[in-house]
């Protein structure tokens, strides 16, 4: 509830926000796998519907010097996310994008990178199941999980698609 009332305020980032939302369910117990999952996908969801906090830049944030956990920013790999934002790349696949960013990266957790940018794109009860399996079976660290957020924000910049209504 406290989560989503600072969503509602855009008083802050939404990733200081969703943080909030992540360490409470850390002060709760709840497992590394279930909070990592519930934080990624809150985290990817609400970046591109606005939902929550003031706006952020992903691929700046990961342009900067400072040192980013679970794979290396390269110049090429910068320059391949800043293609995805251009408009003649709005129509390719996910998966052509994500393969590509695997072939620059030497990603630490690439099946939780996958997952989470799969369910960015279509964020369905079946992809969130994949993401929550990856991330029991890779388990990256919480430094890993920012990254990945980071990563999988500036894969897909235009967000998920329309859902049909069921």
């Amino acid at each position: 509830m406290i989560h989503d009332h600072y969503c509602d305020l855009r008083t802050e980032r939404a990733e200081d926000v969703h943080r909030m939302f992540r360490d409470a369910m850390e002060a709760d117990g709840v497992t590394n796998p279930e909070r990592y999952s519930k934080y990624l996908a809150v985290r990817a969801y609400t970046a591109f519907t606005g939902a929550c906090g003031a706006p952020s830049n992903e691929l700046n944030e990961l342009s900067t010097e400072v040192p980013v956990a679970g794979f290396d920013t390269s110049d090429e790999l910068i320059a391949t996310l800043e293609s995805f934002t251009l408009e003649e790349s709005l129509g390719t696949s996910v998966q052509g994008r994500v393969d590509e960013v695997l072939s620059i990266a030497e990603i630490e957790n690439p099946v939780t990178y996958a997952t989470l940018t799969e369910f960015r794109r279509v964020p369905t009860a079946e992809n969130y199941q994949r993401l929550e399996d990856a991330v029991r079976i890779e388990a990256p660290t919480e430094e890993e999980i920012e990254a990945l957020a980071l990563l999988a924000n500036a894969t897909v910049p235009e967000g998920s698609i329309e859902l049909p209504d069921r």
